[in-house]
């Protein structure tokens, strides 16, 4: 979110309660009547810090236990650090990561007009370092088949563009924000942007 610049900020105040899969609190509710069903915020609250996350100990945020948050039961010096299937399909799939990519992507396609430059920008974004010519390559190459594919499905680029609450440009091409959108989630699920070396 940060690197998106959707990340609010603001230190303290209430708990917030961001995306979290359909049904998740259903499934475990038992006999409360305060926390049969998860609220999701809406506005700025979707973007504060994990640290305001509202956590229910029967079920915790998916996404956070995915990426090896501690459960809370014990104090724990440092968290584990894995590489699964799972975090890497929260990555391409959950509405966060793609809400933050798309809005990365609106960024990138306003301030530059070279795609190069986008890429190298977005990934400098993401992972803090610059991309070998070869990664530039393939991202260009992902972008180019992307666009395509999205200028021939108008509908699907509609969806993607649909996910989350953040404001959308209208003034940039639904097939170029999507395209960008899914460089941006790509770069997202690299290793040097999710493990801290």
């Amino acid at each position: 979110m940060a690197s998106s610049g959707l990340l609010v900020e603001e230190v303290g105040g209430a708990s917030v309660r961001p995306y979290q899969p359909e049904g998740h609190w259903e499934e475990i509710t038992g006999s409360s009547r305060i926390l049969d069903t998860y609220p999701e915020d809406t506005g700025f609250k979707l973007y504060r810090r994990s640290l305001y996350t509202f956590w229910r100990r029967a079920s915790p945020p998916p996404t956070m236990t995915i990426f090896d948050t501690p459960s809370r039961d014990v104090c724990i010096v440092k968290s584990s650090e894995t590489n699964t299937p799972l975090q890497a399909l929260s990555l391409l799939n959950d509405p966060q990561f793609v809400e933050a990519a798309r809005v990365l992507a609106e960024k990138m396609l306003e301030d530059k007009t070279i795609l190069s430059e986008q890429i190298v920008l977005a990934y400098r974004r993401l992972t803090g370092i610059s991309p070998n010519p070869k990664v530039i390559q393939l991202l260009e190459q992902h972008y180019t088949e992307q666009k395509e594919y999205f200028e021939s499905s108008p509908k699907l680029a509609k969806e993607l563009l649909n996910v989350g609450y953040a404001f959308e440009m209208n003034n940039i091409s639904p097939a170029e924000v999507s395209a960008m959108t899914v460089v941006c989630n790509t770069i997202m699920s690299f290793d040097e942007t999710i493990v801290k070396r």
